[in-house]
């Protein structure tokens, strides 16, 4: 693909919206002509993001996102929506031959009965999970590069995977990340009093006791790791098959091989 790449934004009202505009604002070759959004529609991108309003995409008008519009203004697409919601609209503009990645967890999980089990939800795509790369492509990089599917990899997974990568045959079966995360993680539409301001300065705030699921992250990330470290990425010699099941040991912690 040569020249300027048309992008769209879905979900670009929101916090990872907002920040991947600006990231894109500063590639030399990404062009942002199209911003999703569901309930700030008629919104300038720069009224949502006052810090954005300078920027070329500032003056864009948030639009509904409907799969054929976002399809014929772009020359690939960006779902920064809600975890389930992408499943709903990657379809049409994958039909369209639009490439997608998702920035949510629709589609980290090649295995729909994990996917159910850890978002408590059904897949209404599952017959494109496995045809999305897991996004990190310092490690996954010949994979991306040959697909038009990618789900980014969220924040705890991906500090696990880089953190255990290097010593991923030594730490198997005893290694110990422990995530923290920000009030922030779980989007601009959360309004769990769990995060009130109040609640969560100056010390970390335990959540999600019994089920791990703190900002609807915790419960589906050890998964992910388990299942990246276990095949190993497409550009090493061989896959690792050297991580046992991951689970939980604790909130917020995970022995992920």
């Amino acid at each position: 693909m040569n020249g300027t790449i048309r992008v769209a934004v879905l979900g670009a009202s929101g916090f990872s919206g907002g920040e991947l505009i600006r990231l894109l604002h500063d590639h030399p070759r990404f062009e942002v002509t199209f911003a999703g959004a569901k309930g700030s529609v008629g919104a300038t991108v720069g009224e949502s993001h006052p810090h954005l309003a300078g920027l070329d995409a500032g003056d864009l008008t948030m639009a509904e996102m409907d799969p054929e519009a976002v399809a014929a203004a772009t020359d690939l697409v960006f779902s920064a929506l809600p975890n389930g919601t992408s499943a709903s609209l990657a379809p049409a503009i994958l039909d369209a031959g639009v490439p997608v990645i998702d920035l949510a967890g629709d589609f980290r999980l090649q295995d729909v009965k994990k996917f159910e089990k850890y978002y408590k939800a059904p897949h209404t795509e599952p017959e494109l999970l496995k045809k999305f790369a897991y996004g990190i492509p310092e490690i996954n990089r010949s994979r991306i590069k040959e697909t038009r599917y990618v789900a980014a990899a969220g924040c705890f997974a991906s500090a696990a995977v880089f953190s255990l990568w290097p010593l991923r045959e030594l730490a198997a079966g005893r290694a110990i990340v422990d995530g923290k995360t920000g009030s922030s993680g779980s989007g601009i539409f959360r309004a769990d009093t769990h995060q009130l301001f109040g609640q969560l300065s100056d010390g970390p705030s335990a959540c999600g006791r019994e089920t791990y699921d703190c900002f609807g992250a915790f419960a589906a990330t050890y998964p992910q790791i388990e299942a990246f470290l276990r095949q190993g990425s497409d550009d090493s010699s061989e896959p690792n098959g050297s991580c046992a099941q991951a689970r939980p040991v604790g909130t917020g912690t995970f022995l992920p091989c």
